[in-house]
């Protein structure tokens, strides 16, 4: 294993670990649960439960989540593509997560989100709302038109810029 696979590795895992929506995006086909089959595997690297891991024998490599379900598998080369891949969509610094710019938005009409999302944030009519599934959260405002999406804390802190500019 190289030095910048491990190091590419570890910025992706605390990447994922901290935003399910990423996760859901990058890895639409999780695979199965992993259960008790650590005989032969080396652990690369780790962040928060999550796993980059090699296999002693054939050198193949895996990422486990922070349930033990293999999120992929494959060469250390096919890793290392999809990793650099996301470090580049997400605007990774080498070694440290940047402050990164919300995902791209289309200000969207939608049904309210009656169904799949709850309500964890309300003020003059707007909304932010967390999808019961995958987690990731978005503002409607107050005729249900999306104005934002992202993570719970992206959300709520973009939620506070809107109360201020209304």
């Amino acid at each position: 294993m190289t030095g910048n696979f491990i190091k590419i590795s570890a910025e992706v895992l605390t990447l994922l670990s901290k935003r399910p929506e990423i996760v859901a995006k990058e890895f639409p086909d999780i695979f199965f649960r992993v259960n008790g089959e650590e005989l032969f595997w080396n652990t690369l690297t780790e962040s928060d439960g999550w796993r980059v891991q090699s296999h002693q024998l054939t050198g193949n490599c895996r990422l486990l989540d922070a349930e033990n379900y293999r999120l992929a598998y494959g060469t250390e080369e096919m890793l290392l593509k999809k990793f650099k891949t996301i470090q580049q969509k997400y605007h990774l610094a080498s070694g440290a997560e940047k402050n990164y710019a919300l995902p791209p938005n289309i200000a969207f009409p939608t049904m309210g989100g009656k169904v799949f999302w709850n309500d964890i944030a309300q003020y003059q009519g707007w909304r932010i709302q967390q999808n019961i599934f995958t987690e990731h959260c978005r503002i409607l405002d107050e005729n249900n038109i999306r104005r934002a999406w992202g993570s719970k804390e992206e959300m709520v802190e973009e939620f506070e810029k809107y109360k201020f500019t209304r």
